[in-house]
């Protein structure tokens, strides 16, 4: 732990375009506050828009807020205003994906004295550019020099990488051959004492939402965007709906975003919309996650998938897709719950079975998820191991 005569600041650089809280932001507001118990001084930088400074999560942390519509326009001199502003001692650059470098960051942290950590939160994905049939060979040669100076600089100023799950680490050290020695794994945290199940919370939001309490609940919890995979979903419902008409069964889609029209219209479609619900934004995950039975999760793509193991904490049982980081947390004895992506038979079927098996059977299936999540995802263990990693690697400790 930093003793008191050294510099305890920490500047935790976050994009904060996309205007919503995912868990790149959930993150990086977590580890602030496992930094704040061993007494360092986080500082939350809101790249784009500011509303992580209103979370419950920001309660005693530092913010400082850059105005921009993309990341990566930033200049060089905010960057250097930035860092002589508040004299870190580390700067963690929190990257959604690893091709949202900003070079100009990278320079201004390369000559500061701080040490400059990279976490990174989402698998490598190439740029439409490559595959582009638009864009002409000339300009394709220039924007691949371009990216190739960019990856170099990146490299050179990064003094080590964090990945938050192994589908992350592997095309990130694929991208920076140079950085496979440099690159680690920890996997964030969850505090199970935050998300827990709450039979008041289930009875009120049931109630709310117009479902019976001895209904039978599947769907999601989270931004209702394409790539989560929701439109599967509704058909899944659809479909065990058709094979059980006369089951108890209801889906609901908690949350909001610019896919709701959409999987609104599908549900009137496939004529489940009298028991298909969009109940909006919750105030409370917790609370959600408990009027929830199975969380359906067939997303195309996840750096880890963190809802998955809030909405086990919270008492749900889990179906996924078996691609990216959600196959490590449903790995070993849960890999049973982890699903062939897009197959709807199968999907179907791992639900239709929680559906009619017996209540102590669910009960069962939910208590082994919990016990297994536990033991690897504690929000204590996994934070203060992200703390150690960050004084090792920064001559902190």
């Amino acid at each position: 732990m930093l003793n008191q005569t050294t510099n305890n600041r920490i500047l935790l650089i976050v994009d904060t375009t996309f205007g919503q809280t995912g868990g790149t932001e959930l993150n990086t507001l977590n580890f602030a506050q496992a930094l704040i118990t061993k007494n360092y001084n986080p500082i939350i930088v809101e790249v784009g828009l500011r509303f992580l400074v209103e979370s419950n999560l920001g309660k005693g942390v530092e913010f400082y807020h850059i105005e921009t519509k993309h990341f990566d326009s930033v200049e060089l001199k905010p960057w250097l205003q930035l860092i002589k502003k508040t004299n870190p001692a580390v700067i963690i650059r929190s990257k959604p994906w690893a091709e949202r470098i900003n070079w100009k960051l990278d320079l201004a942290a390369l000559f500061s004295n701080a040490a400059y950590l990279d976490w990174e939160h989402h698998p490598y994905a190439h740029p439409q550019f490559e595959s582009s049939t638009n864009i002409n060979a000339l300009k394709r040669i220039k924007v691949r020099i371009k990216n190739l100076l960019r990856n170099k600089l990146h490299i050179k100023s990064v003094k080590r990488t964090l990945a938050v799950s192994n589908a992350v680490k592997t095309p990130f050290v694929e991208l920076f051959p140079e950085a496979k020695l440099t690159t680690d794994l920890i996997y964030p945290g969850v505090n199970f004492d935050l998300f827990q199940h709450s039979s008041d919370d289930r009875k009120m939001l049931r109630a709310q939402w117009g479902i019976p309490e001895s209904a039978f609940v599947v769907g999601s919890l989270g931004r209702l965007v394409p790539h989560k995979g929701n439109d599967f979903s509704l058909k899944v419902f659809a479909e065990i709906s058709k094979k059980q008409p006369d089951a108890n069964i209801y889906c609901v889609f908690a949350g909001k975003g610019p896919d709701q029209e959409r999987l609104e219209e599908l549900a009137i479609e496939l004529g489940v919309s009298e028991r298909v619900k969009f109940p909006g934004w919750q105030e409370s995950a917790p609370a959600a996650w408990s009027a929830i039975d199975v969380f359906l999760m067939p997303s195309a793509d996840e750096g880890l998938g963190m809802t998955l193991i809030e909405a086990v904490a919270c008492r749900c049982i889990v179906l996924a897709a078996a691609v990216g980081g959600m196959t490590e947390i449903l790995a070993e004895s849960l890999a049973q719950y982890s699903l062939p992506p897009l197959d709807i038979k199968t999907w179907v079927d791992a639900t239709q079975q929680l559906l009619n098996c017996t209540p102590d059977k669910r009960i069962s299936i939910q208590s082994n998820m919990y016990a297994a999540l536990y033991k690897r995802f504690e929000a204590t263990q996994q934070w203060c191991a992200m703390v150690e990693w960050m004084e090792q690697h920064s001559n902190l400790n």
